[in-house]
């Protein structure tokens, strides 16, 4: 008996998209490596029913970011739905990113930041506040098996009882694994792609684009709030 075709989900995540299309984060164009890792989202066969973007879609929160992101997702044509990371400004997201197929609505068990510590100093100092708390609600709901989250630029994967916690890589530059400090990684952009049963099983994969777009790993972090 074949097994029933499930629900994709491509997550998408820490696009830091500027107003001007020719800004640089970290000398990394990030509206240039959004285009390439949607140029290879758009290869997948057969393509995501869902899309869901986890934060910092935006470096400076302007409408025109926001917009942009708009008009490079509306052609797909797949329900699309996003949560904020630090770098967002909520208010301006909720007023551009509200029209089909992208949604504000929220169901899916996603975050911005990590609520576990993902073995790299700097980062741990940006988890979730009330990780207990936030524990405390998943451990009691079995049904749950999946929890995902975007700001550490790096594929992750961390089992607490029977829930997965899945960390991605950035659309733009990446941060190295175990890091004690910041540091750039030479991995590609990319987004993870989930496979729903409906059985409650799933398959996930990370998808990375085939070249990178250059830049410096020597330039510090031009700001703040990682």
């Amino acid at each position: 008996m074949l097994k029933p075709l499930p629900l994709l989900v491509a997550q998408i995540t820490d696009l830091h998209l500027f107003a001007a299309i020719d800004r640089q984060l970290l000398d990394l164009p990030t509206h240039d490596s959004l285009q390439a890792v949607l140029e290879r989202l758009a290869k997948l066969q057969p393509k995501p029913d869902i899309l869901l973007l986890t934060g910092d879609l935006s470096q400076d929160g302007s409408h025109k970011s926001y917009e942009r992101l708009q008009d490079l997702l509306v052609p797909f044509e797949i329900p699309t739905y996003w949560l904020a990371g630090n770098h967002d400004r909520l208010p301006v997201m909720q007023q551009v990113l509200a029209h089909p197929p992208i949604s504000s609505e929220k169901s899916l068990i996603g975050l911005h930041h990590p609520p576990c510590h993902v073995d790299s100093n700097w980062l741990d100092t940006s988890t979730l506040r009330n990780p207990a708390d936030f524990f405390a609600i998943i451990d009691r709901h079995p049904q749950v098996a999946l929890v995902v989250f975007g700001h550490i630029h790096q594929e992750f994967n961390y089992q607490r009882y029977k829930v997965r916690y899945l960390g991605s890589p950035s659309t733009c530059f990446q941060f190295k694994p175990k890091s004690v400090d910041f540091a750039l990684d030479l991995a590609l952009p990319g987004f993870r792609l989930f496979s729903l049963f409906p059985d409650g099983t799933y398959e996930t994969r990370i998808e990375r684009i085939e070249e990178c777009i250059s830049f410096s790993t020597e330039r510090e972090m031009v700001s703040n709030g990682y």
